[in-house]
């Protein structure tokens, strides 16, 4: 499959124009959601390495990409209701869905209503756990800062990075008894020298996933899908297979 031969689409939703890319083919679907301050680009090296004859989507998030970014309040509950509005749009119900750090938070709840045939973490963010560490400390502001410097960086709106900043610490948060209640099949993808979300927290996500699998990416960092795509799509077309265990 080529990222440049995918179609561009949009949708109009109650908060503006959402771009996404689309592929249908006549096997399996799956979406995919990129990280904070990404976009539909950051897919398009691991999507070389998916089989032709799979449907594929992959979202702009609001505020990202080509979509629009209007001047809202950036929670979770917005950005779910946008993806939810897309898999219905293109009949993706029982798709399999991918989730990138942010995008793997937003996957995770969508996955927690059992809408997907499965769900695939990679270095996901939005852990409970994770913001119990720096809640309330100066580890929580240098975290934000240090988030918020990369991702201008990137080109991203600082008003949309700020607005997601403020949504962090609320009861979006991915709790023990959410992630116990993702009934589908789970895979979760973790770079080892992963530097922004470090990979003990991914033993949290198996632990609390029932019947979930665990791959290591080894000496890899944030981003497996871009530096490492050919073994990261190889992982995922397995576990669509259901040759993880």
């Amino acid at each position: 499959m080529k990222y440049g031969d995918m179609q561009e689409t949009y949708i109009k939703t109650d908060y503006g124009n959402v771009h996404y890319l689309l592929h249908k083919g006549s096997a399996d679907s799956i979406l995919l959601i990129h990280g904070l301050a990404g976009s539909s680009k950051s897919w398009s090296r691991f999507v070389d390495y998916l089989p032709e004859n799979y449907t594929l989507c992959i979202v702009d998030l609001l505020g990202h990409g080509k979509s629009d970014a209007p001047h809202i309040s950036y929670n979770i509950g917005v950005q779910v209701k946008i993806i939810e509005a897309i898999m219905r749009t293109e009949g993706l119900a029982g798709a399999f869905i991918m989730g990138h750090s942010y995008g793997g938070w937003i996957a995770a709840k969508i996955a927690i209503s059992d809408k997907v045939s499965g769900l695939i973490l990679e270095d996901a963010g939005g852990l409970k756990n994770f913001f119990d560490e720096v809640r309330g400390t100066e580890k929580r502001e240098a975290y934000k800062k240090e988030i918020i410097s990369k991702a201008l960086s990137l080109n991203a709106k600082e008003y949309v990075i700020s607005s997601i900043f403020d949504d962090e610490f609320s009861n979006s948060e991915l709790s023990a008894d959410e992630l116990n209640s993702i009934s589908v099949p789970t895979l979760i993808l973790w770079g080892s020298d992963d530097r922004v979300i470090s990979a003990r927290f991914a033993e949290i996500f198996h632990k609390e996933i029932p019947g979930s699998v665990l791959r290591i990416i080894n000496r890899s960092k944030h981003t497996s899908h871009y530096t490492n795509p050919e073994e990261v799509a190889g992982l995922v077309v397995d576990f669509i297979n259901g040759r993880l265990v």
